[in-house]
């Protein structure tokens, strides 16, 4: 009985069944789904009639065959997240929402996703080449996008040959995000700052930014810990190869520490996974 064939749409309406929701009614799906309260009647409706729903006055109910259908779908949706996070690098979070969105596929689920993540690499170039930030804009979608951070300070380690880690790495969080939209931009988050001093706990946090332009400073603010970058202060990407882009830029960030002030400057690097996107 669990290879009862479910449209995309009932399965996604089944799966609106859970065990914080195990009932629901019309005005939720209606709600959910974006639609009119007589379309979602008319699909819970035919699911009772095909015995996967029961009605209890305004509430809909699943059956036993129907919790046997949902049970599957449910393993069948973390599978395709595991997948997701385990090849492709994937956040859990984005993982849980691509399996979401890619469940009621059934069998093409997989093809469904690999189809749509195969247009971000049509036109990528060659390993090694730059491409303009208004590259990106050109591959992905309006959405916000996981970008990794990490930051390094300006000068080389003459004895390793090396450039190390900044500071700084402690105070940013390590996930930045892409904005695709209008304003295309980059958010830096920071953690709120915490220094011991002569037995004393002082807190501060990050006040802004500051970037060399043409010649000029500009400076961007944070709000709530969060500021927000514009795209082409990072200037040109570089390809990597493996869907990997990366871009860096320099900044002179400025925090306050109780009543005292500290400045630094690091070079900013992030990196862009196209398969995580």
């Amino acid at each position: 009985m669990t290879d009862l064939r479910l449209t995309e749409q009932q399965q996604n309406y089944l799966l609106c069944f859970t065990d914080e929701h195990p009932s629901r009614t019309i005005i939720d799906l209606s709600q959910i789904f974006a639609c009119s309260r007589p379309n979602a009647k008319k699909m819970l409706d035919r699911m009772v009639k095909a015995g996967i729903l029961y009605k209890q006055k305004n509430d809909y109910y699943v059956t036993e065959i129907g919790t046997l259908i949902k049970d599957k779908l449910e393993r069948e949706k973390q599978l395709l997240s595991l997948t997701m996070q385990g090849i492709f690098g994937i956040e859990e979070d984005r993982a849980t929402i691509f399996s979401s969105q890619l469940i009621g596929k059934g069998e093409n689920c997989i093809a469904c996703f690999l189809s749509q993540k195969s247009k971000l690499f049509e036109h990528l170039p060659d390993p090694g080449e730059k491409v303009d930030g208004d590259f990106l804009l050109e591959i992905l979608d309006k959405k916000t996008y996981p970008v990794h951070l990490t930051i390094f300070q300006q000068h080389v380690d003459e004895a390793e040959s090396a450039i190390r880690p900044s500071m700084a790495n402690k105070v940013f969080e390590n996930t930045a995000e892409l904005v695709i939209g209008d304003s295309p931009h980059v958010v830096f988050t920071t953690r709120p700052l915490k220094k011991e001093h002569k037995g004393h706990m002082k807190h501060g946090a990050v006040k802004e930014l500051v970037y060399q332009k043409d010649g000029e400073s500009h400076a961007i603010a944070f709000k709530d810990r969060r500021a927000e970058i514009p795209l082409d202060v990072f200037g040109q990407w570089t390809y990597l190869g493996g869907g990997v882009l990366i871009a860096y830029t320099w900044f002179r960030s400025y925090a306050a520490v109780n009543f005292s002030g500290h400045r630094a400057e690091a070079n900013y690097l992030l990196v862009l996974n196209l398969a995580q996107c």
